[in-house]
């Protein structure tokens, strides 16, 4: 991509995975080109650090972006619900000893929006139980992490003291 296709990407409001990649790209190899010393090039734990930076901002950003976008549908579903719940209920007041068929669309409507108002609480449920899914896994595997250092930790000291007790 030329310079010119680099600041339309940049520009763009909602950018693909493919042009996402590719900045993130040319920004580690412009790290990399910038960073050179005596032309060994760069550590590579510099690079490594800078991918991570990289690739750690463009997952933050997706998912602020996919957040933004699931609020923006619960308040939209849920204001229509609410909406459609209201609308039947004083429908099916207003129309109480009058004509049948104008009841019957009173009471379609707010059954319509009891509808929306459940499917609003089980999408809000899923996501709440998604999350305390993702919580108990981070949590899980952070004691294992800390496991695993327990026992390189461990294995050092043991190792320590043989040589100690050999030499």
């Amino acid at each position: 991509m030329t310079g010119e296709n680099k600041t339309q990407i940049l520009k763009d409001d909602n950018p693909t995975a493919k042009q996402r990649a590719f900045l993130i790209v040319k920004r580690l190899e412009n790290f990399i080109r910038e960073g050179r010393a005596n032309e060994r090039g760069i550590p590579f734990k510099h690079w490594q650090e800078m991918a991570i930076d990289e690739f750690t901002n463009a997952i933050n950003e997706f998912e602020r972006v996919r957040q933004n976008e699931n609020r923006f549908i619960s308040r939209i579903l849920i204001a229509g619900a609410s909406a459609m719940t209201t609308i039947g209920f004083w429908g099916i007041v207003l129309t109480t000893e009058i004509f049948f068929e104008r009841q019957m669309v009173a009471i379609i409507i707010f059954a319509a929006g009891i509808i929306l108002l459940l499917l609003w609480a089980i999408w809000v449920y899923n996501r709440l139980r998604k999350r305390f899914i993702k919580e108990r896994r981070n949590t899980r595997i952070k004691r294992i992490r800390s496991f695993d250092n327990q026992l390189i930790n461990l294995d050092k000291t043991i190792e320590e003291r043989l040589n100690r007790k050999i030499f």
